[in-house]
Protein backbone atom coordinates (compact mmCIF):
# COMPACT_ATOMS: atom_id res chain seq x y z
CA UNK A 1 0.00 0.00 0.00
CA UNK A 2 1.16 3.52 -0.87
CA UNK A 3 -0.11 6.79 0.59
CA UNK A 4 -0.47 10.15 -1.15
CA UNK A 5 -1.37 13.32 0.72
CA UNK A 6 -2.95 15.96 -1.53
CA UNK A 7 -2.02 19.49 -0.42
CA UNK A 8 -3.97 22.16 -2.35
CA UNK A 9 -2.03 25.16 -3.59
CA UNK A 10 -3.58 28.52 -4.44
CA UNK A 11 -2.12 30.34 -7.43
CA UNK A 12 -0.82 33.87 -7.18
CA UNK A 13 0.88 36.27 -9.59
CA UNK A 14 4.17 34.38 -9.30
CA UNK A 15 2.79 30.94 -10.26
CA UNK A 16 -0.26 31.77 -12.34
CA UNK A 17 1.36 30.40 -15.49
CA UNK A 18 0.54 33.36 -17.75
CA UNK A 19 1.87 36.90 -18.04
CA UNK A 20 -0.51 39.81 -17.45
CA UNK A 21 0.16 43.42 -18.36
CA UNK A 22 0.91 46.01 -15.69
CA UNK A 23 -2.09 48.06 -16.82
CA UNK A 24 -4.45 45.14 -16.44
CA UNK A 25 -3.10 44.16 -13.03
CA UNK A 26 -3.50 47.76 -11.90
CA UNK A 27 -7.15 47.66 -12.94
CA UNK A 28 -7.84 44.60 -10.76
CA UNK A 29 -5.40 45.33 -7.93
CA UNK A 30 -8.04 44.97 -5.21
CA UNK A 31 -9.05 41.56 -6.56
CA UNK A 32 -5.41 40.49 -6.73
CA UNK A 33 -4.87 41.54 -3.10
CA UNK A 34 -7.91 39.55 -2.02
CA UNK A 35 -6.70 36.52 -3.94
CA UNK A 36 -3.28 36.84 -2.32
CA UNK A 37 -5.00 36.79 1.06
CA UNK A 38 -6.79 33.58 0.04
CA UNK A 39 -3.43 32.04 -0.86
CA UNK A 40 -1.99 33.09 2.49
CA UNK A 41 -4.91 31.43 4.31
CA UNK A 42 -4.12 28.13 2.59
CA UNK A 43 -0.40 28.42 3.40
CA UNK A 44 -1.23 29.03 7.07
CA UNK A 45 -3.57 26.01 7.12
CA UNK A 46 -0.76 23.86 5.71
CA UNK A 47 1.71 25.17 8.32
CA UNK A 48 -0.78 24.42 11.10
CA UNK A 49 -1.42 20.92 9.76
CA UNK A 50 2.32 20.18 9.55
CA UNK A 51 2.80 21.33 13.15
CA UNK A 52 0.01 19.02 14.35
CA UNK A 53 1.03 15.99 12.29
CA UNK A 54 3.11 13.09 13.59
CA UNK A 55 4.36 12.27 10.09
CA UNK A 56 8.13 12.44 9.57
CA UNK A 57 8.24 14.89 6.67
CA UNK A 58 11.94 14.28 6.11
CA UNK A 59 11.09 10.81 4.80
CA UNK A 60 8.29 11.62 2.35
CA UNK A 61 8.46 12.16 -1.41
CA UNK A 62 7.14 15.56 -2.45
CA UNK A 63 5.57 16.12 -5.86
CA UNK A 64 4.75 19.65 -7.04
CA UNK A 65 3.79 21.70 -10.08
CA UNK A 66 6.54 22.51 -12.63
CA UNK A 67 8.94 19.88 -11.24
CA UNK A 68 10.18 18.19 -14.42
CA UNK A 69 12.96 16.06 -12.91
CA UNK A 70 14.08 14.71 -9.54
CA UNK A 71 15.57 17.56 -7.54
CA UNK A 72 13.79 20.16 -9.69
CA UNK A 73 12.28 23.42 -8.47
CA UNK A 74 8.86 25.03 -8.19
CA UNK A 75 7.57 28.52 -7.50
CA UNK A 76 5.11 27.21 -4.90
CA UNK A 77 5.76 28.68 -1.43
CA UNK A 78 4.00 25.67 0.10
CA UNK A 79 6.56 23.25 -1.36
CA UNK A 80 9.28 25.07 0.60
CA UNK A 81 7.61 23.98 3.84
CA UNK A 82 8.77 20.40 3.25
CA UNK A 83 12.52 19.79 3.85
CA UNK A 84 13.15 17.20 1.13
CA UNK A 85 14.22 17.31 -2.56
CA UNK A 86 11.28 17.39 -4.96
CA UNK A 87 10.43 14.35 -7.08
CA UNK A 88 9.67 14.42 -10.81
CA UNK A 89 6.03 15.40 -11.24
CA UNK A 90 5.28 17.05 -14.60
CA UNK A 91 5.81 16.36 -18.31
CA UNK A 92 7.82 19.34 -19.56
CA UNK A 93 6.49 19.37 -23.15
CA UNK A 94 2.83 19.19 -22.11
CA UNK A 95 3.26 21.93 -19.51
CA UNK A 96 4.92 24.38 -21.89
CA UNK A 97 2.44 23.73 -24.67
CA UNK A 98 -0.32 24.50 -22.16
CA UNK A 99 1.45 27.71 -21.19
CA UNK A 100 1.57 28.86 -24.83
CA UNK A 101 -2.11 28.16 -25.42
CA UNK A 102 -3.10 29.79 -22.13
CA UNK A 103 -1.13 32.95 -22.91
CA UNK A 104 -2.78 33.37 -26.32
CA UNK A 105 -6.23 32.73 -24.84
CA UNK A 106 -5.76 35.23 -22.03
CA UNK A 107 -4.41 37.93 -24.35
CA UNK A 108 -7.21 37.32 -26.82
CA UNK A 109 -9.87 37.66 -24.15
CA UNK A 110 -8.27 40.78 -22.69
CA UNK A 111 -7.71 42.43 -26.06
CA UNK A 112 -3.94 42.49 -25.65
CA UNK A 113 -1.17 41.78 -28.16
CA UNK A 114 -0.99 38.10 -29.08
CA UNK A 115 2.42 36.45 -28.42
CA UNK A 116 4.20 34.84 -31.35
CA UNK A 117 3.71 31.06 -31.26
CA UNK A 118 1.90 28.41 -33.28
CA UNK A 119 -1.46 29.33 -31.76
CA UNK A 120 -1.33 33.06 -32.53
CA UNK A 121 -3.60 32.84 -35.59
CA UNK A 122 -6.43 31.18 -33.68
CA UNK A 123 -9.32 33.64 -33.48
CA UNK A 124 -11.90 31.71 -31.46
CA UNK A 125 -11.39 31.70 -27.69
CA UNK A 126 -13.72 28.69 -27.40
CA UNK A 127 -11.42 26.59 -29.63
CA UNK A 128 -8.37 27.60 -27.62
CA UNK A 129 -10.17 26.86 -24.36
CA UNK A 130 -11.07 23.37 -25.55
CA UNK A 131 -7.48 22.77 -26.64
CA UNK A 132 -6.28 23.98 -23.26
CA UNK A 133 -8.59 21.64 -21.40
CA UNK A 134 -7.48 18.68 -23.54
CA UNK A 135 -3.87 19.49 -22.68
CA UNK A 136 -4.75 19.83 -19.02
CA UNK A 137 -6.26 16.34 -19.03
CA UNK A 138 -3.01 15.02 -20.55
CA UNK A 139 -1.04 16.98 -17.97
CA UNK A 140 -2.96 15.50 -15.07
CA UNK A 141 -2.59 11.98 -16.46
CA UNK A 142 1.15 12.52 -16.78
CA UNK A 143 1.35 13.71 -13.16
CA UNK A 144 -0.50 10.60 -12.00
CA UNK A 145 1.77 8.36 -14.09
CA UNK A 146 4.88 9.94 -12.56
CA UNK A 147 3.51 9.42 -9.05
CA UNK A 148 2.59 5.82 -9.88
CA UNK A 149 6.16 5.25 -11.05
CA UNK A 150 8.09 7.21 -8.40
CA UNK A 151 6.17 6.27 -5.24
CA UNK A 152 7.22 2.85 -4.01
CA UNK A 153 5.37 0.33 -1.85
CA UNK A 154 5.15 1.50 1.75
CA UNK A 155 6.16 5.10 0.92
CA UNK A 156 4.27 8.29 1.65
CA UNK A 157 4.04 11.02 -0.98
CA UNK A 158 2.81 14.60 -0.85
CA UNK A 159 1.29 16.19 -3.95
CA UNK A 160 1.21 20.00 -4.05
CA UNK A 161 -1.03 21.14 -6.90
CA UNK A 162 -3.77 23.67 -7.63
CA UNK A 163 -6.95 22.80 -5.76
CA UNK A 164 -8.88 22.18 -8.99
CA UNK A 165 -6.51 19.42 -10.18
CA UNK A 166 -8.43 16.69 -8.35
CA UNK A 167 -8.81 14.73 -11.62
CA UNK A 168 -5.27 13.49 -10.97
CA UNK A 169 -6.73 11.16 -8.34
CA UNK A 170 -8.79 9.37 -10.99
CA UNK A 171 -5.57 8.20 -12.69
CA UNK A 172 -3.63 6.99 -9.66
CA UNK A 173 -2.85 3.31 -9.19
CA UNK A 174 -5.44 1.38 -7.18
CA UNK A 175 -3.02 0.73 -4.31
CA UNK A 176 -2.40 4.43 -3.68
CA UNK A 177 -4.52 5.73 -0.83
CA UNK A 178 -5.29 9.47 -1.00
CA UNK A 179 -5.44 11.48 2.21
CA UNK A 180 -5.29 15.13 3.31
CA UNK A 181 -3.34 17.01 5.97
CA UNK A 182 -6.52 18.33 7.57
CA UNK A 183 -10.33 18.46 7.03
CA UNK A 184 -10.04 22.16 6.16
CA UNK A 185 -7.54 21.48 3.37
CA UNK A 186 -9.70 18.63 2.09
CA UNK A 187 -12.53 21.14 1.62
CA UNK A 188 -10.37 23.18 -0.77
CA UNK A 189 -10.01 20.13 -3.00
CA UNK A 190 -13.56 18.79 -2.82
CA UNK A 191 -15.38 22.12 -3.09
CA UNK A 192 -12.88 24.96 -3.71
CA UNK A 193 -15.42 27.38 -5.18
CA UNK A 194 -17.54 27.19 -2.04
CA UNK A 195 -14.59 27.25 0.35
CA UNK A 196 -13.09 30.43 -1.08
CA UNK A 197 -15.10 33.61 -1.23
CA UNK A 198 -12.94 34.78 -4.10
CA UNK A 199 -10.88 32.65 -6.47
CA UNK A 200 -7.83 34.12 -8.15
CA UNK A 201 -8.85 33.21 -11.69
CA UNK A 202 -12.39 34.52 -11.35
CA UNK A 203 -11.00 37.70 -9.80
CA UNK A 204 -8.89 38.29 -12.90
CA UNK A 205 -11.39 37.29 -15.54
CA UNK A 206 -14.88 37.77 -14.13
CA UNK A 207 -15.41 40.86 -16.30
CA UNK A 208 -15.15 38.62 -19.38
CA UNK A 209 -18.23 36.61 -20.26
CA UNK A 210 -16.09 33.57 -21.11
CA UNK A 211 -15.54 31.61 -17.88
CA UNK A 212 -11.99 30.51 -18.62
CA UNK A 213 -11.35 29.63 -14.98
CA UNK A 214 -12.60 26.15 -15.95
CA UNK A 215 -10.08 25.74 -18.75
CA UNK A 216 -7.14 27.35 -16.97
CA UNK A 217 -7.22 25.08 -13.95
CA UNK A 218 -8.71 21.84 -15.24
CA UNK A 219 -12.27 21.88 -13.90
CA UNK A 220 -14.60 19.69 -15.95
CA UNK A 221 -17.02 21.51 -18.21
Amino acid sequence: MRQLIFVPDMHNIQNLGVNLSTDYLSSVKDDVKEAERDAQIVRELVEQAIACSDLDFSKVKVFAETVFQDGGSTSSPIARLFPVPLSKTEDRSIYYEMAEVAQVLVNLLLGEEIPENEYQDEELPEALALRLDDLNIKRERAVAENINSELQDGEVGILIMGALHSRIMDNLAEDIEVEYLSPELRNYVEDPEETLDHSFYSALFEENEVAIVKELDGKER
